[in-house]
């Protein structure tokens, strides 16, 4: 018996993981606001000073290459690409896109500043320039230096080259600073938050531009690293921190192992291969332990991962939607006009990170959680509106067009454009009808079935069920549709029913409540219990009752689309009461009829009718 309990006793002292991941308190604590301030501010630093030196820093090396007749592209594995600017670049044959192979002899440096150093002369000066175009051509040119170049390529386009780089610095530190005020929001709000401090850091490290402040490419890889190495394990423990699945360290080792190799990558060229598809295998089980966290979560958990992924998605639309425009300029006749696609883009890139910050940010401080449905929808609905719309104009151009040539025997480009964008706007109101309903019936189910399936179903119940029975169905579809922690019905200054709250202390609150005296839904946030009141009011038989809804779980009142929804059925579901509770005191009124008759009868004929007898004994 001693040894089975000397046995037990380092079975019950194991070790074992806690459930979720610890709070920060005490130094803990204090260690981070110490090292979050820190970083905060050369975070600031770095998205204000050392990008504004580096901004000055692209303009001037820009000028020299406008001043020779180029405009830089991108710098390549093969060097630095340009583009003709000028009148004499063109002819001499650079084209759209060249590599600069020398400079007046010399081999064309890697390093930036050196190359515009090279490039850089007095106006009516020669250079000669190496290039090699995309066939792999190279060829030497002469090119005569001028700063007229710059101002011919932006005439009539409202931008200069300088307009240009500042107002996308002023596009990118908004951005930073927006992306920025999200990282000191969980850091203020959530204090303790192990998720949100490990996402409020990884926030700011990927603020600091480490190559504009110290130039050290090791340096960069490592702030890098740290910064995707807390951003990934804020992921995979998002939203409470909870350690699961069970594999949860295989996620963690392959997030560290990309950290690992993207420093090692500054000595091995082999460890820069791998970066990605280690980064590739965390992404893909991060995702794996969200989707299962997903499905077994409480719906607050639910909810807070929905905002985190909507935050997802529209970051990648950004950054789709940056690319998209960047690359569309690459068509435009001008370099200005091209310019202003490269400003769209890259204000809808600048987005991408901000909306993902966003996302997080609203699911980690629960703000308004239940309105990410709603979110959804639109979205859905808008982005499969803009789709038919561009769909439609572009089949409808084709056709007329076709139809042009085939019966005119001419041309009809600019008719067959304007017919078309005729033909879109006037379906247009059609299909924003469709695609929101689909959206609200794909992703607001609840929602979806309170506005169209509760009416007919209650116009069903007045002629056959009572009012217990309508009471039922309403707060049951209402419960659902708008998500409310408790609600009750109230008719004819009585409880008809109530969800999710005591019936006693319904009533409790109803003799103590004063109805308002306005029309529509009456809302007042400081009531604990039922903060929202709909009036059941329909034409004919004025105002019935009242449905009564709490606040939804994360503590928010209703969107407008929920609002809209509830008034919706207020018409209905008062009709139904009042037909209802008419027809119950005409069947209550009959009975009584027939009872008084019966008990007549009974005198009459000397016999006891048993409907009468519990009224007797009574």
């Amino acid at each position: 018996m001693a040894t089975a309990v000397a046995n037990a006793e380092p079975a019950q002292r194991r070790w074992t993981l806690p459930e979720r991941l610890p709070e920060i308190r005490g130094r803990a604590l204090i260690a981070y606001r110490v090292i979050w301030l820190a970083v905060a501010t050369l975070a600031l630093i770095s998205t204000t000073y050392f990008n504004y030196q580096w901004t000055a820093l692209q303009l001037a090396g820009s000028r020299t290459f406008f001043d020779a007749g180029l405009a830089p592209i991108q710098r390549y594995a093969d060097g630095q690409h340009v583009r003709a600017v000028s009148p004499q670049a063109r002819l001499a044959g650079v084209g759209e896109d060249a590599a600069i192979m020398s400079i007046n002899g010399r081999a064309a440096p890697d390093d930036d500043d050196t190359l515009a150093a090279l490039l850089d002369g007095p106006d009516g000066s020669s250079i000669s320039v190496g290039l090699r175009d995309a066939s792999g051509r190279t060829r030497n040119v002469t090119l005569t230096r001028s700063s007229s170049y710059a101002r011919e390529a932006y005439a009539g386009s409202g931008l200069t080259l300088s307009r240009l780089y500042w107002i996308e610095f002023a596009i990118d530190a908004g951005a930073n600073l927006l992306y920025l005020c999200a990282a000191a929001l969980l850091f203020i709000r959530r204090p303790g938050d192990t998720v949100a401090g490990l996402l409020s850091l990884g926030m700011l490290f990927y603020l600091i531009n480490v190559q504009t402040a110290v130039p050290s490419l090791v340096l960069a890889a490592a702030v890098g690293s740290v910064s995707g190495s807390m951003l990934l394990l804020g992921f995979l423990f998002f939203p409470d921190g909870r350690l699961a699945p069970r594999w949860w360290p295989v996620a963690a080792l392959a997030i560290f192992s990309a950290a690992v190799l993207n420093i090692a990558a500054y000595w091995n060229s082999a460890a820069l291969t791998a970066v990605p598809f280690v980064t590739f295998l965390a992404v893909i089980l991060i995702s794996v332990a969200v989707v299962g966290r997903f499905r077994a979560a409480a719906p607050v958990v639910r909810q807070q991962i929905k905002f985190a992924m909507l935050g997802l998605i529209a970051s990648v639309g950004c950054a789709a939607l940056g690319v998209a425009l960047t690359h569309a300029g690459l068509f435009a006749a001008t370099e200005g006009g091209r310019s202003w696609f490269n400003l769209f883009g890259s204000l809808a890139g600048s987005l991408d990170a901000v909306a993902i910050a966003g996302g997080l940010l609203i699911a980690l401080l629960r703000f308004r959680l239940y309105d990410v449905d709603s979110a959804i929808g639109r979205s859905a609905a808008y982005g499969l509106l803009t789709i038919g719309f561009v769909v439609l104009f572009a089949l409808s151009e084709k056709l007329i067009e076709l139809l042009g040539q085939e019966y005119f025997g001419q041309n009809v480009g600019a008719l067959a454009g304007g017919v078309a964008a005729a033909l879109a706007a006037v379906m247009i109101a059609p299909m924003h009808k469709r695609s929101h309903r689909w959206a609200e019936k794909r992703f607001q189910k609840g929602l979806f079935r309170l506005r169209h399936i509760l009416p007919p179903l209650v116009g069903d119940l007045r002629e056959t069920a009572g009012l217990e029975q309508i009471a039922g169905a309403t707060l049951d579809s209402v419960l659902e549709g708008v998500r409310a922690r408790h609600v009750a019905l109230i008719a004819c200054d009585e409880l008809i029913g109530a969800r999710n709250v005591p019936a006693e202390q319904a009533k409790e609150w109803w003799r103590s409540w004063t109805p308002a005296v306005h029309d529509g839904i009456d809302t007042e946030r400081t009531d604990t219990l039922f903060p929202v009141r709909v009036p059941l009011e329909a034409e004919g038989h004025g105002r019935v009752g009242w449905i009564l809804l709490g606040s939804r779980p994360d503590g928010s009142l209703f969107g407008k689309s929920e609002c809209r929804a509830i008034e919706e059925i207020a018409e209905p579901v008062a009709r139904a009461v009042e037909v209802a509770r008419r027809r119950n005191e005409r069947d209550e009124h009959i009975e009584a009829r027939l009872q008084r008759i019966e008990r007549r009868l009974a005198k009459l004929t000397g016999k006891t009718n048993p409907r009468s007898r519990p009224a007797a004994v009574a």
